[in-house]
């Protein structure tokens, strides 16, 4: 009688862990499936404002089919997924994560050489020559876009490019912005040269203006690319998260982006410039605001 009440004891101990066990995985299963309901919402939620914008602004952020650029899209093959990347913009973290799922041993091998971002460029892009071939890719594969706020952007590439450059660095078409004593471009002065630059370019100045500062409508084309995934850097790790599951990635891996403090940063530089140049470059990045759901009150 005691083995049998033994055997008993067990069996029931057994059936409790198990279905304690089937508990937690469909409570966890039913958690992450509102999650990503949640997230989905999110993303629709973006697709709807891009198409709004798109509508209203279709003069100027429309591109003709024949002059789509290729240069910022990263094509995954085996998961037929395209991105497009936008400097300053998590371009290095997003291209890790790529290059992580389509050569996972690359990146750690040639990292020493060459940048994340130019590892990308190399092995990830198409050739510029191939834009009808592109079309009929994009017509299949999934999109995905990553953005981030435009100013706070904007001062991120200021600071990398332009703020503790020698002149020798600088494009000749920036070095006359160096001031009397040669010691570097202010904030203010790269500032204006951006709305100038901007100005006198057309309208998709792709190939004129520098990629680290070149807005978005006018790299990624939204409004001739239909996206179905819309990335944030401030949401970059939820966005992550969600992508990689709707995308089945092999690779999670945890590759976060270092943006603490950024918008603070950010601020502080343009309480250097004029209110009116503050208008200006909110002008200039018009469409990307509206597009992307940003707001330029925090910087006034």
């Amino acid at each position: 009688m005691a083995r049998t009440g033994n055997w008993k004891l067990t069996k029931l101990w057994v059936v409790t862990a198990i279905s304690f066990m089937v508990y937690i995985t469909f409570d966890g299963w039913g958690a992450n499936k509102e999650w990503m309901q949640l997230m989905e919402k999110r993303q629709e939620e973006r697709r709807l404002r891009i198409t709004e914008a798109c509508h209203e602004y279709s003069s100027a952020a429309a591109l003709p089919a024949a002059e789509l650029p290729l240069g910022n899209y990263r094509w995954l093959w085996n998961k037929q997924v395209v991105v497009c990347v936008n400097f300053k913009a998590g371009s290095s973290s997003m291209v890790a994560h790529l290059l992580s799922e389509e050569f996972p041993d690359l990146l750690e091998a040639l990292k020493d050489t060459w940048s994340t971002n130019y590892i990308g460029f190399r092995v990830l892009k198409l050739r510029d020559n191939d834009k009808q071939f592109a079309q009929d890719l994009l017509e299949i594969f999934r999109t995905v876009l990553v953005v981030r706020h435009p100013f706070t952007r904007l001062v991120s590439a200021y600071r990398d490019k332009i703020e503790f450059c020698d002149r020798d660095k600088i494009s000749p078409e920036m070095q006359y912005l160096f001031d009397e004593e040669n010691s570097g471009i202010s904030f203010k002065t790269f500032a204006e040269f951006v709305v100038q630059e901007t100005r006198r370019r057309p309208s998709f100045p792709y190939l004129a203006i520098d990629g680290h500062w070149r807005a978005y409508y006018v790299s990624c084309v939204p409004c001739n690319v239909q996206y179905k995934y819309v990335i944030k850097v401030e949401t970059w790790d939820e966005d992550m998260r969600y992508v990689q599951q709707a995308l089945d990635f092999k690779s999670r891996n945890d590759i976060h982006l270092n943006i603490s403090n950024a918008t603070a940063t950010a601020v502080q530089y343009f309480k250097e410039l004029p209110r009116e140049l503050v208008k200006d470059l909110y002008e200039t990045y018009l469409i990307d605001f509206e597009m992307f759901g940003y707001s330029m009150e925090e910087f006034m």
